[in-house]
């Protein structure tokens, strides 16, 4: 089940180097960024549901805007579970050496 899906990514490979994606820095950073992206996406989710609404009733019963809550409320709460989630998807990311190989060619690439 896992090895079709695969497959047909590959086949896809060749689609990219009709865009001028293929043995760049840039294809393979969008490539990175399209498969950590739904991984980084569930965590973030995860830990910013995890904050209490009644912090944010609070803040706007105080008379902060919505900016203030986020800069100075949300983002605070949130920095420790930004930092775990961009140091897993760097790691993830610096993991899949796969992709380096199969879609460069030449050695300036990789």
């Amino acid at each position: 089940m896992f090895l079709l899906p695969l497959f047909l990514l590959y086949t896809q490979v060749f689609v990219v180097a009709d865009w001028k994606l293929f043995d760049t820095h840039i294809g393979l950073i969008l490539l990175y960024c399209v498969f950590n992206l739904p991984f980084a996406i569930w965590t973030l989710r995860n830990i910013i549901d995890g904050i209490p609404k009644e912090l944010d009733e609070a803040a706007l019963v105080d008379g902060a805007s919505t900016w203030q809550i986020l800069t100075k409320i949300i983002f605070p709460l949130a920095r420790p579970g930004l930092a775990v989630t961009g140091i897993l998807t760097w790691i993830f990311a610096w993991n899949e050496y796969l992709f380096a190989a199969t879609l460069t060619s030449v050695e300036r690439a990789r």
